[in-house]
């Protein structure tokens, strides 16, 4: 019977946030913890969270490390020596990068000198530009801007800002960070996944990376909602999301002022943008206290009948879009990216320009029948869901870790690791020892185990990388 294969993930956050990448991680990691033995690695501020996934209780380890003076980008010492005694005493076979917003990129070459196999998953256009929404100061969409000078003034316009931290922003920059990606994407990395073909095309266009090393994927969702959407008296419209400029409360703010009581406007979503929301509290219901999968209760509760989507950049999957169609809810959406090739493939909603998404959505909300709504409901099209998002990455990562244990197998290949050694069981306990001989006097490491079901916690302890 073949052993488990060890899987780490890599993202930014804490998967249990909201969020499009975060809840894609965790829909994997709760999909497959059964099948694989899953580890999690992410960052928050001046630290490094290891967690191991069991069925019913998760292990958990905390790494202090150093941040870099300036340029913390590309290498940190720190955070490298930790990843790479991770990966070193758990014995990791697959390491999925979900997001590095924060984390050098230098843990994709690291991972693959240790001899893993290498995913990265592009949720946005961060392996592009820092500001993976290529919004520039005033809130304009960049059109993929291949000019790396004029990059460079539009970052050093940005700073100072949590996407950089201490980065110096010289000329040359970003030529410099592309030049570096392209040879991660095209060296250093077994497998690229992407949730939409809108998304692979542009990034086979910009890198020149072979077509096969590119797999779309998309996103899983929910099951299919039962609810009918029947319009009242008054049409029920509402915003979906994070309500932020990126994802258009400007414009969502404008069409409001612009129709007033003559709909009942909901806000269903974390608010950022506070001053937008301002502008048209008294014609707006606000529903920010609640889980993703509490979304098709308030939409159903509330009756909505349609959702704005008016996000000024080109998304590349849009899980709102997803979530108001599960819900038989149209959308109206902007003329950029992956929202709008959604809507329009399916004419399932509508597909207004920035510049005058104000005056038609205004109008077309207005005046519409109940008849226009339930023809664009029934174009809302069969949506991938989250079974068939963790089927393929199963069988993605059963290929790769193949493919490793033969490489592994190979003479010569494989330094000081042998297929005993990866396939030996190890408690996780027994293996954070084992990272604590890489990692002595250099970092801060807590450990608490059993996070969610017992109270032990053990000393802290000063330990150094090797």
């Amino acid at each position: 019977m073949a052993l488990n294969k060890n899987i780490l993930y890599v993202i930014h956050n804490d998967v249990e946030i909201l969020g499009g990448s975060e809840f894609a991680t965790s829909s994997l990691i709760h999909g497959l913890k059964n099948n694989f033995n899953i580890f999690l690695l992410f960052k928050n501020k001046n630290y490094l969270f290891l967690r191991k996934y069991y069925s019913r209780a998760e292990e958990n380890l905390i790494f202090k490390i150093k941040h870099n003076k300036t340029d913390d980008l590309f290498f940190n010492k720190s955070i490298d020596g930790a990843f790479k005694a991770i990966i070193r005493s758990l014995n990791i076979d697959i390491v999925h990068f979900q997001h590095l917003i924060g984390i050098p990129l230098s843990v994709i070459k690291t991972a693959k000198q240790q001899n893993c196999k290498t995913i990265i998953t592009m949720h946005d256009y961060f392996y592009f530009c820092p500001f993976f929404k290529l919004l520039n100061n005033k809130n304009l969409f960049c059109n993929f801007q291949v000019d790396t000078n004029k990059c460079d003034i539009c970052l050093q316009d940005k700073r100072p800002t949590a996407l950089l931290g201490k980065q110096r922003i010289y000329n040359g920059f970003q030529k410099y960070r592309r030049d570096y990606i392209k040879d991660i994407l095209n060296n250093y990395t077994d497998a690229i996944t992407v949730p939409s073909q809108y998304l692979k095309d542009k990034f086979l266009n910009l890198y020149k990376i072979p077509m096969d090393k590119i797999k779309v994927i998309e996103y899983g969702n929910y099951e299919k909602s039962d609810y009918g959407n029947i319009a009242g008296d008054k049409l029920n419209a509402a915003f979906l999301g994070v309500f932020k400029r990126s994802k258009g409360s400007g414009l969502f703010a404008k069409v409001v002022k612009k129709t007033g009581n003559s709909i009942n406007w909901h806000i269903i979503g974390c608010i950022i943008d506070w001053d937008d929301y301002f502008t048209i509290r008294r014609n707006v219901k606000k529903h920010t206290d609640y889980l993703r999968k509490d979304v098709f209760r308030i939409l159903k509760q509330e009756r909505i009948n349609i959702i704005l989507s008016p996000s000024i950049w080109p998304e590349t999957y849009m899980l709102t879009i997803s979530e108001a169609w599960l819900n038989n809810v149209p959308v109206v959406t902007t003329g950029y990216g992956v929202q709008a090739e959604r809507v329009r493939e399916n004419n399932a909603g509508w597909v207004f320009k920035e510049n005058d998404f104000v005056e038609k959505t205004a109008a077309l909300l207005k005046n519409i029948s109940q008849n226009e709504i339930n023809e664009k409901i029934n174009n809302i099209p069969a949506l991938f869901t989250i079974k068939d998002n963790i089927e393929e990455y199963a069988k993605l990562y059963s290929y790769l870790g193949e493919e490793r244990k033969k490489t592994l197998l190979t003479p010569g290949n494989g330094e000081k690791l042998t297929l005993k050694s990866i396939n030996k069981p190890h408690s996780f306990l027994l293996r954070c020892i084992g990272i604590t001989k890489y990692l002595i006097n250099v970092f801060l490491i807590k450990s608490r185990i059993g996070y969610f079901s017992r109270l032990l916690s053990f000393k802290v302890k000063n330990v150094q990388s090797n």
